[in-house]
């Protein structure tokens, strides 16, 4: 294959994903291209999120809030998790939003919670720019013996869900 020239590698693969989209060929391809062709986004995260958590062990039901603080250096954001009703901490760490508005978090319980480790996986919604929902699955393991649990996770900017 030859090198291409200037930026027609680029507008000749839009050319045939954008063909391969009008036919519903290739539906997979264009969504991934999509998001990389895409404006290159940061998500900003920043601020406070509120939701719930649904598991099937002993502590695996309840409310959440996350106090995000965006960085600018890696990790992009450092968290902290707080439950109701005096918002103590229980567990704190680091996460990524990529462009495509998947994100992933880990973390530590912090001194004195039953959290060992947790993290999390799924989607954010709304523009890159404000995302204001976010579902996924979470997991965690446990300082006081009872067994790792996991399930689903609902988080909003600012409310509950």
């Amino acid at each position: 294959m030859s090198k291409p020239v200037g930026g027609y590698a680029r507008v000749t693969m839009a050319a045939v994903l954008a063909v391969s989209a009008l036919v519903g060929v290739g539906m997979g391809a264009v969504h991934v291209a999509a998001a990389t062709n895409a404006t290159q986004c940061t998500p900003n995260v920043n601020g406070t999120w509120m939701g719930t958590f649904q598991g099937g062990g002993t502590h695996g039901n309840g409310a959440v809030t996350l106090v995000i603080t965006q960085k600018t250096s890696l990790p992009p954001f450092e968290w902290v998790a707080t439950t109701a009703p005096n918002n103590t901490p229980i567990a704190a760490g680091h996460g990524v939003v990529h462009s495509d508005m998947t994100f992933h978090i880990e973390g530590n319980g912090t001194e004195g919670s039953f959290l060992k480790k947790v993290k999390a996986d799924g989607t954010l919604m709304g523009s890159c720019q404000a995302p204001t929902f976010g579902s996924g699955t979470w997991s965690a393991t446990y300082t006081d013996g009872t067994p790792p649990d996991s399930g689903m996770v609902e988080i909003s900017m600012g409310g509950t869900t």
